[in-house]
C-alpha cells in the first residue's frame, strides 16, 4: 500500500485505534492527527517519486519518509517537531503491519534529526571551495565526488534528486537539468560551467568504469548517473556517508547534513543580493516562506560581522 493511499484510507481507522484500543489521551489523538495531515498534504503536492516503479513496499515507504524528512528541514521545521511526525508516521506504520496492510520494520533504517538547531546548518563560501578543492584525483570515485559536489552546490539540488539524477534530464546545450514530478510539474534547475566540466569529466573518465564493476556483478545502472563503488545506483545514504568523509578529510569540523550544500547555495546567492524570489525558483519551494528562512542565516552571519567588527559594538 502506497503511503497516499494508507493516509487516505487507514487514517480514521488508527486514530480510532489510538482512542479506543490505546486509550491515548485526546490531546495525544489530535496531535497524531495533525502531523498525518502535514504528511498527506506534502504527499498531494510532493516533487518526489521513488526511484523506482519495481520498488518494493518498504523500499516506497523509507525512500518517502526520508525526503520528507529533508523537506521539514527544507521547510524550517524544528528538529523536535520533526522528530515527533516521524515518530506519528513509525505508530502509524506498525498499525498498518500489525493488520496486515504493509510488511514489517518498513522505517527501521529512517532516523529522525538528533537535536535541536534554530537555522539551516550551511558552510562558509571558503569551506565549500576548501571540500570541492580536496577532491582532486582522477581515479573514478575521485571523479564521481567532484561532481556530486560541484552539481549540488552549483544548482541547489535537493539530495533525492541529486542521486535519482537521470541520463534523460541532462540538457547539456542549455546547460540545465530537468525533473518532473507528481502530477507531471516541471522543474528546470540550471548549472555552471564548474559543475558542466566536473560532470563531463566523470561521464567520460568515470562512470564507465563503475558501470563495468556492476556488470560484473550482474547489476544494471540504466539510466542512474551517480553511481556507487560497486556500480549500483547511489542512495541518500551513500551520499551522505561521501560527504561526511570528503569534509573531514578537508578539515571541515561542521556536523554535515545531505542538504548542507543546498542550504549553503540559497545563502549564499542571498548573502551575494540575489532577489528571495528568484531563490525560491532555484530551490523549487512552492511558498516562499520555507525560502525566508535562509534570510534569517544571512542576517545572523551579518550580525556576527559587526559584533566582531565594529569598536563600539
Amino acid at each position: 500500500m502506497d503511503p497516499l493511499r494508507a493516509v487516505s484510507e487507514e487514517r480514521e481507522a488508527f486514530l480510532l485505534f489510538l482512542r479506543l484500543e490505546r486509550g491515548r489521551a485526546e490531546h495525544t489523538v489530535r496531535a497524531y492527527a495533525s502531523d498525518l495531515e502535514d504528511f498527506a498534504r506534502w504527499l498531494s503536492s510532493r516533487e518526489f517519486r521513488p526511484r523506482s516503479r519495481d520498488a518494493s513496499p518498504r523500499e516506497v515507504w523509507r525512500e518517502t519518509v526520508a525526503a520528507y524528512l529533508e523537506s521539514l528541514s527544507e521547510r524550517g521545521v524544528r528538529p523536535a517537531t520533526a522528530k515527533r511526525r516521524i515518530a506519528a508516521l513509525r505508530a502509524f506504520t506498525r498499525y498498518l503491519e500489525e493488520n496486515g496492510r504493509l510488511p514489517g520494520d518498513v522505517l527501521r533504517e529512517v532516523r529522525g534529526p538528533k537535536r535541536d538547531v534554530g537555522l539551516p546548518r550551511v558552510l562558509a563560501e571558503s569551506e565549500v571551495l576548501a571540500l570541492l578543492e580536496s577532491v582532486r584525483g582522477s581515479d573514478p570515485l575521485s571523479l564521481r565526488d567532484r561532481a556530486l559536489f560541484e552539481l549540488l552546490y552549483g544548482s541547489g539540488l535537493r539530495v533525492s534528486e541529486l542521486v535519482g539524477l537521470t541520463f534523460s534530464a541532462i540538457h547539456w546545450e542549455g546547460e540545465f537539468l530537468r525533473f518532473i514530478g507528481k502530477g507531471d510539474r516541471e522543474r528546470v534547475v540550471p548549472f555552471g560551467r564548474a559543475a558542466a566540466e566536473a560532470l563531463r569529466r566523470y561521464l567520460e573518465f568515470g562512470r564507465p568504469a563503475l558501470a563495468a564493476r556492476g556488470r560484473k556483478a550482474g547489476e544494471r545502472s540504466a539510466d542512474r548517473v551517480f553511481l556507487n563503488a560497486r556500480g549500483r545506483p547511489l542512495t541518500r545514504q551513500g551520499f551522505w556517508k561521501i560527504l561526511r568523509e570528503r569534509a573531514r578529510a578537508a578539515g571541515i569540523a561542521k556536523a554535515l547534513s545531505p542538504h548542507t550544500l543546498r542550504h549553503s547555495f540559497a545563502t549564499h546567492l542571498l548573502a551575494r543580493g540575489a532577489d528571495l524570489r528568484v531563490v525560491q525558483e532555484l530551490l523549487g519551494h512552492a511558498d516562499v516562506r520555507t525560502t525566508q528562512v535562509y534570510t534569517h542565516v544571512v542576517r545572523e552571519a551579518a550580525w556576527e560581522v559587526f559584533r566582531r567588527a565594529h569598536p563600539r559594538a
